[in-house]
């Protein structure tokens, strides 16, 4: 089957959100034949591109709906020690608006070196796997899955929904960029979440287990 454009490497003739929308879309709903008739690599930063721009997506409605509550929030019902009472309300919304105007730039940021970190370990995992095709081929796959953070647009949704709906379109992108049947596709995308929250999930069970222990607390 000859390869297809996918809309976001015709960005040039569609513009970028137009581009960026029907990538999403495609990739949210119509994974698999999706990801079967396009092509299987794209530069690293085409990639990497796709992962900043989805994460923004993905989380700024949820961060600005909190941002309003806390700038909202009626500080100045509560009673304050000292002379500048009423400096404290107004001090503490700027530091909340500064603080969300940081985050959302620095989110794409970090969601790219994050997507590259965990893209490279995924590709060593499919290679076990027996996986040929090449690490912009994975990387390619990983961002792309992240395309579902289009329905972060709903608030709320992105931080209890969208992780586990990429994990899952994320496998279907490997068997299909990679040409290997289901079980070494869940095996490159799962394991390294797997094995990431048993690491924090048991380290907070030691954390607590030493703060709870007999005579831990005694002086």
């Amino acid at each position: 089957m000859p390869h297809a454009l996918l809309p976001w490497d015709q960005r040039a003739e569609l513009g970028w959100v137009k581009a960026f929308w029907k990538t999403c879309v495609e990739v949210m709903l119509r994974p698999v034949t999706t990801f079967e008739r396009m092509s299987r690599e794209a530069s690293v930063g085409d990639s990497l591109l796709f992962a900043g721009l989805s994460a923004f997506v993905g989380y700024a409605s949820t961060w600005l709906l909190y941002t309003l509550f806390l700038l909202a929030f009626p500080y100045e019902s509560f009673p304050a020690s000292g002379s500048d009472n009423e400096t404290h309300p107004a001090l503490f919304r700027g530091v909340v608006g500064v603080l969300f105007v940081v985050c959302m730039l620095l989110l794409p940021l970090l969601s790219m070196g994050l997507t590259l970190a965990v893209a490279g370990l995924d590709h060593l995992v499919l290679k076990v796997a027996g996986a040929q095709g090449t690490f912009r081929t994975t990387l390619r796959g990983h961002a792309l899955s992240q395309g579902v953070n289009l329905a972060g647009l709903v608030p709320f949704c992105s931080m209890y929904v969208l992780p586990f709906w990429s994990l899952g379109v994320r496998v279907s992108a490997y068997r299909s960029l990679h040409g290997v049947g289901w079980g070494p596709a869940v095996f490159g995308a799962l394991l390294i979440p797997a094995l990431t929250c048993c690491i924090g999930v048991g380290g907070y069970v030691a954390i607590m287990t030493a703060i709870l222990a007999p005579g831990a607390l005694k002086p």
